[in-house]
C-alpha cells in the first residue's frame, strides 16, 4: 500500500510539473498576441478592417506589415450574450506592447470610437492570457480588492 501511495505522489508532482511546463510553453506562443473584448459581432465583418479602424482612436496600424493574423475566439463562459473576443497577433512582440501600451492610454475606448456608431458599449485591450494565467489573474484582483489594494 505505502508504495502505491508514493507511486501516486510522484505521478502528481510529474503532472503538476508537466502542466506548469505546459502553461508556460502556451503563455510564450501567445507574446505577440492581444485580445480585445467588447467589439459588437456582424454579419460577413471584416476583421482587418475593424483592427485597422484603431487609426480613428489614434494608434497608428498598417494590417499587412504589423499583424500575423486576426480572429474570434469564443469565451469559455458560453455568455451568448457577450460577443466573442477578438485575438490579434502581431509580427513583433515589441510593436504588440507599443500598441497596447497607446490603446491602453484611452482609457474610455468605446466600440463607436472604432466604427461602430452609436455603440456605446466599452472595448478593452488586454495581453492574451491562458485560462490558467486568467484565472490566477482573476483571483489576485479579488484579492487585491479585498486588501483595498490600489495596484494588482
Amino acid at each position: 500500500m505505502d508504495v502505491i501511495s508514493a507511486d501516486m505522489a510522484q505521478l502528481k508532482t510529474s503532472v503538476n510539473k508537466l502542466e506548469i511546463e505546459n502553461n508556460t510553453r502556451d503563455q510564450w506562443a501567445r507574446r505577440s498576441n492581444i485580445e480585445i473584448c467588447g467589439v459588437p459581432e456582424k454579419k460577413n465583418e471584416n476583421l482587418i478592417t475593424i483592427i485597422e479602424n484603431c487609426k480613428k482612436a489614434y494608434i497608428p496600424f498598417n494590417a499587412s506589415t504589423d499583424m500575423d493574423f486576426v480572429t474570434r475566439v469564443a469565451s469559455l463562459s458560453k455568455d451568448k450574450k457577450m460577443p466573442k473576443r477578438i485575438i490579434v497577433r502581431f509580427m513583433s512582440r515589441y510593436y504588440k506592447d507599443e500598441f497596447l501600451s497607446k490603446v491602453r492610454q484611452l482609457k474610455n475606448l468605446k466600440a463607436s470610437d472604432i466604427g461602430f456608431s452609436g455603440n456605446n458599449s466599452y472595448v478593452f485591450f488586454n495581453d492574451h492570457l491562458t485560462s490558467s494565467n486568467k484565472l490566477l489573474l482573476q483571483k489576485a484582483k479579488a484579492k487585491a480588492k479585498d486588501c483595498n489594494y490600489k495596484f494588482v
